[in-house]
């Protein structure tokens, strides 16, 4: 892993908009700190179906079962399909219907794993 430089007034500009909580600040300045690192930020959204979570009882609508279990990354190395099945698989022994995206506000792109495109 590379040495990444950040200048001083860029460091001030991280904690300040870490102490209060200014996502949009913070990212402005990690995106300039990445472009003078000539470094590539990775995003990687996953979500799946938890086929282990009990099935509510009879009374309780099922149209919800089983819960779809969220997690995101960010990392300055590719992400692979296999790296997605080994972190389900440590979560849980029988993940339904694996999605993932891309999209840094893991809003929008979802594909089944076996669809997405890894670069």
């Amino acid at each position: 892993m590379a040495d990444v430089v950040v200048k001083e007034a860029d460091w001030e500009s991280i904690v300040g908009a870490v102490l209060k909580n200014d996502t949009d600040d913070l990212n402005q300045v990690l995106d300039r700190v990445d472009q003078e690192n000539e470094l590539r930020r990775y995003y990687l959204y996953i979500k799946w179906q938890d086929g282990d979570v009990r099935r509510p009882g009879p009374d309780d609508p099922i149209e919800d079962w089983p819960p779809w279990v969220f997690d995101w990354f960010t990392s300055y190395e590719p992400f692979t399909a296999e790296w997605v099945r080994e972190y389900v698989a440590r979560r849980t022994s029988n993940a339904i219907y694996i999605l993932v995206t891309d999209d840094p506000s893991g809003e929008v792109g979802w594909y089944e794993l076996e669809e997405f495109s890894f670069s």
